[in-house]
């Protein structure tokens, strides 16, 4: 596994750009827990901020939020990787998420087989980190919720 590192949890306020040569992967996700359905999310942008890559995708069959959250992070990680986009920071506002990430194979979660999933990844990855960001730092994937409801499964 080549990384460097997850960073302690950092409570950003707003969004910040990676440093450059970089990407930042942005993620969020709708919960509707009546349908056992989720909306996932995801945007890449660089250091100048411009957006490189977004997507969204709605799924069944999710038996709650923080599993739609690691779903999220997952369906993120693979759209980058087919963008070639592999220089990666990943931000998610789930800290929850990112806990259960870092503890890798010792989580008790059931959903450890996506958890192994999003480390199996890593080796296609030339850098990764998890931080989580509040809410307010991860607006441009939370706006796209609205666009979701409209658009649909979405790619740019």
């Amino acid at each position: 596994m080549r990384s460097n590192g997850s960073e302690e949890s950092v409570a950003l306020e707003r969004w910040e750009p990676p440093t450059e040569g970089f990407y930042k992967m942005n993620d969020d996700v709708a919960y509707f827990s009546n349908s056992k359905e989720a909306s996932l999310r995801m945007v890449v942008r660089d250091h100048m901020e411009i957006i490189h890559h977004c997507a969204m995708k709605r799924i069944g069959n999710v038996d709650s939020l923080l599993q739609a959250n690691f779903t999220t992070i997952l369906f993120g990680m693979e759209e980058s990787r087919h963008s070639n986009l592999t220089s990666l920071c990943i931000e998610s506002d789930s800290l929850m998420a990112i806990k259960e990430i870092e503890l890798g194979q010792e989580s008790l979660y059931e959903w450890r087989g996506i958890i192994s999933d999003i480390h199996n990844m890593y080796k296609d990855l030339n850098f990764h980190n998890f931080r989580h960001v509040r809410r307010t730092a991860n607006g441009c994937a939370h706006n796209m919720a609205k666009l979701s409801n409209v658009l649909g499964d979405y790619k740019l």
